[in-house]
This record gives C-alpha cells, sequence and structure tokens, in this order.
C-alpha cells in the first residue's frame, strides 16, 4: 500500500479516510518521511485541538471525494513543524507556514512523479488556504482563482475550518457560508 502514486490517489479517495490516515501514519511516514513531523506534533493553539496530523486526517474527512482538494488537504500544513514560533505564555504560532508547507508539496509531489502543472495546481490551494476569501478581495482572488477553483479554494478552507477547535467553528463556517453565496450569486 502506498507504494506507487496510484496507491497514495486511491488512499486519498477512500470513504474512511481519517481512519485510514490514523491506522496508517506508520507507513504514511515512511512513504512522505516530511509527513513524520506532524504526528504527534502538538499546535498549542486556542484555534487547534488536535496536533498537525490529525488535524489534517479531519480535515480530509470533511473533504468530498476529488483528488485535487484531498491533495491539497493532504498536504495544506505538513510544513507546520519547521516553522512554529513559542510565546512564553506556551501558545504557538506558524507563520508562513502555508509557504513551507507549498515548498514541501511540490518537492513530494515532483519525488512522487506529477507534472510541474498539476504541481503547480495543488500548489495554489495550499498556499492559499489560509487567506480567508472576503468581500474585500473577492474579486481579486476570483481573477487569481477563476470560478470553479475559488469554489474550490473555498470548500478546502471549510474542511481546513471544521477540523479546528469545536469553539472556533461555527464562526468560521457561517463566513465562508456567506462567501460563498456570494461566489455562486456571481455565476448566475
Amino acid at each position: 500500500m502506498l507504494k506507487t502514486r496510484e496507491e497514495f490517489e486511491e488512499f486519498l479517495l477512500r470513504d474512511d479516510i481519517q481512519e485510514q490516515m490514523i491506522l496508517n501514519e506508520k507507513e504514511i511516514g515512511q512513504r512522505i518521511p516530511e509527513m513524520r513531523r506532524c504526528i504527534n506534533f502538538p499546535q498549542n493553539n486556542q484555534n487547534h485541538h488536535l496536533d498537525v496530523y490529525r488535524h489534517t486526517a479531519l480535515a480530509l474527512s470533511f473533504c468530498k471525494k476529488n483528488l485535487d482538494l484531498r491533495m491539497a488537504l493532504f498536504f495544506h500544513d505538513i510544513g507546520k513543524p519547521g516553522c512554529f514560533q513559542d510565546e512564553k505564555n506556551g501558545t504557538r504560532h506558524f507563520w508562513g507556514h502555508p509557504f513551507v508547507s507549498a515548498k514541501i508539496t511540490r518537492r513530494v509531489m515532483k519525488r512522487m512523479g506529477y507534472s510541474d502543472v498539476y504541481i503547480q495546481k495543488i500548489v495554489k490551494y495550499v498556499i492559499n488556504h489560509d487567506e480567508i476569501v472576503t468581500e474585500k478581495n473577492l474579486d481579486k482572488k476570483l481573477n487569481v482563482f477563476g470560478y470553479k477553483k475559488l469554489k474550490n479554494l473555498i470548500h478546502i478552507q471549510k474542511c481546513d475550518a471544521l477540523a479546528h477547535h469545536p469553539d472556533k467553528v461555527e464562526r468560521k463556517i457561517a463566513h465562508l457560508n456567506a462567501i460563498e453565496e456570494k461566489v455562486l450569486s456571481m455565476k448566475k
């Protein structure tokens, strides 16, 4: 399992992806050593209640069965262990992690044999997964992504938000639902 790119893709599209991520964390760490650092890596942040790896597994469980979206979610926080900063009070921040995650995503996907065009597509989602779409930047994001890819980015952000600390989910999802409605109304 997970020896080939095709097996990795089949794995990402499993119905029980969260459970499989947990059951196969050792094998995933062997296949993708960069993911090993995420396993049991505490986030120590009010927005998170899970370690980086389990947060990723939970985010994947909310994602529809679409390879591009699940690929982006698999890699979206892979750079966090390499760019954390701890405050004196123990709160942990991950400033710049989307760019570190994108760099790692590019390297891993290249090693797996993906085309540069496909890698760039996934990397674009990874870099932008934390940059929330707002009414102010909606037109800009629409120009950068196009209608379909912007809807995909919002879906990725929703899955990520749903995997945050339960106390923080409601407000984030309400915002993303409102933005999604605006995007959908623009298509008409």
